[in-house]
């Protein structure tokens, strides 16, 4: 994603209208917005660990080895379209991991404006390079 200075060909697949938050805790709406997210992607991965609010809160927002951090796309009518997990400087140098990317196979704008915001973050942060798990 870092391989144009200005990050024009990233940032071209936004189609705006969405908005990248933060998910500092699953519980409540949140919760079942990420579990609604997960229903809806559950039959493009057949073969998958199931990633619902539950597994999600465990394995990211309570890991106590490393700092991983939870964002989650919205659009305009407050659905939660998309969600990642982002662990920066992985490995020593700046280079910010996407551990967990969940967004449907189809759904084109929400993946492109995804991937453009977590490439503002990881800019703004100071981070040199993303690498996808």
């Amino acid at each position: 994603l870092f391989q144009h200075p200005d990050d024009a060909a990233v940032h071209a697949a936004d189609p705006g209208g969405f908005e990248l938050r933060p998910l500092d805790a699953l519980d409540g709406a949140l919760a079942t917005a990420v579990d609604r997210l997960w229903e809806r992607l559950e039959p493009e991965l057949p073969l998958a660990i199931v990633r619902d609010a539950r597994y999600l809160r465990w394995r990211y927002l309570e890991c106590p080895a490393a700092p991983y951090r939870l964002r989650g796309l919205f659009d305009a009518a407050g659905e939660l379209r998309g969600l990642a997990a982002l662990r920066p400087d992985w490995q020593g140098p700046p280079i910010l991991a996407l551990a967990e990317l969940l967004v449907g196979g189809a759904d084109r704008a929400a993946l492109g404006a995804l991937l453009s915001g977590i490439c503002r973050e990881a800019r703004a942060s100071g981070q040199q390079r993303i690498e996808l798990w």
